[in-house]
């Protein structure tokens, strides 16, 4: 999807218009994001971390999706996090207007921060709004608290997150990331590991749009889902 999904008339639509569709907090479930994305279609699911990987690794080489216009080189696009507006904003109908600081939600093409940018170009030139910002989107991935790799309480450094046999570093982040030792200056967003408990957590990646330095293309979450209604979605189509 283009854009994260609205709800329209129950069905999960990729458009501008509309605040994303928020299926995240403890009283709703992932279910609704999967039932939707199944119901547009033969094909169509829940987006997957692989699928997620493979989408923000492409960006992550495209120059334009850096502040300096280089890849490695200044932060990748971290999109509407700075909390300016407080709030989650609609897409634009037209992709030129990517940036919205005022509390109307209204797109320009200039006035914030580079880094706030809200869209991202995809190596075929394909661009894709609210990656890594706005809301978190919810993937098909789930994972007990104790399988899921060791973490400090709170938002913490990939630099200080090791894989393990349930879920590599690779699976979260692209290698030129680990090899290069990326954090969040390079606005490649952070982890924050479940709380404890009995049940399966469900990732979400991206961040949100009060997360700052939190926030970015490979954000790693298993614990946001849980708690707060600012989870989003998309939809994917699995081609035969």
């Amino acid at each position: 999807m283009k854009y994260e999904a609205k709800k329209v008339d129950d069905s999960a639509m990729s458009m501008p218009a509309q605040n994303p569709w928020l299926v995240g907090n403890r009283w709703t479930t992932e279910q609704v994001a999967i039932d939707a994305c199944e119901s547009l279609g033969q094909g169509f699911q829940l987006i997957t971390n692989v699928q997620w990987m493979s989408m923000v690794t492409d960006m992550t080489g495209v120059g334009e999706n850096w502040t300096s216009g280089i890849v490695g080189t200044g932060t990748l696009i971290r999109g509407h996090s700075d909390s300016f507006p407080n709030k989650r904003c609609p897409a634009s109908e037209n992709d030129a207007d990517v940036f919205f600081e005022s509390s109307n939600c209204i797109g320009n093409t200039a006035g914030d921060s580079l880094d706030q940018r809200r869209t991202h170009v995809l190596s075929n030139g394909a661009i894709v709004w609210d990656v890594a910002g706005n809301a978190t989107d919810l993937v098909n991935m789930e994972l007990v608290p104790w399988n899921q790799p060791i973490a400090v309480s709170g938002h913490q450094e990939f630099t200080d997150v090791s894989g393990n046999q349930y879920l590599a570093l690779t699976d979260l982040l692209p290698q030129i990331a680990i090899d290069n030792l990326w954090n969040s200056t390079f606005g490649i967003g952070k982890y924050r590991k479940g709380d404890s408990g009995k049940y399966d957590r469900w990732l979400t990646r991206g961040g949100k749009y009060d997360e700052f330095n939190s926030a970015g293309l490979f954000t790693s979450d298993f614990e946001g889902f849980e708690y707060g209604n600012h989870t989003g979605f998309r939809c994917s189509i699995q081609v035969p």
